[in-house]
């Protein structure tokens, strides 16, 4: 890992932290940093992709990636249906009470809900962002948060 500019960059391999050299130049705004790899001649895949080491990897679990499809045991037998309840007559739903809601997990966020977990670090949350937790606000509390958000800023004097 090397920290720079407030950064951290995680690179595929190990480097010296001590013979380290940063140069930015001004008429490009190109920033050049060079490291001493701590193993000569270790290769380091993808430098050219800045993206893949400004944000962690996540790890995926195996299970996930076969779609939730799980065998079950064929010698299983399945439960008469000797009652009917109806269990759902008595239940409220999130448009009733709007500010009771059940945290499952973390919600996706960005551009087509493809970012996850980028603010699991605390450090990161100084940024500015308008949700208190974006990792475990569901977007029903998103929209009526931005909405409040809105409704309290607005001022006509702005457009006028």
């Amino acid at each position: 890992m090397f920290a720079a500019l407030g950064r951290r960059l995680e690179l595929p391999g190990d480097v010296l932290e001590t013979d380290d050299h940063i140069q930015f130049k001004l008429e490009n705004s190109d920033l050049f940093v060079t490291l001493t790899k701590a193993e000569p001649g270790q290769i380091f895949k993808d430098l050219d992709l800045l993206s893949k080491f400004i944000i962690k990897p996540t790890k995926t679990d195996p299970s996930a990636m076969k779609g939730g499809i799980k065998m079950l045991d064929a010698s299983v037998e399945k439960e008469p249906e000797e009652h009917k309840y109806e269990w759902f007559n008595g239940l409220k739903t999130s448009e009733d009470e709007e500010s009771s809601f059940i945290q499952l997990g973390s919600y996706s966020y960005g551009f087509a809900n493809s970012k996850q977990g980028l603010f699991t670090s605390k450090e990161e949350l100084s940024l500015p962002i308008d949700l208190p937790d974006p990792d475990h606000c569901p977007p029903n509390r998103r929209r009526s948060l931005q909405l409040n958000s809105v409704r309290d800023h607005f001022s006509p004097e702005h457009y006028m």
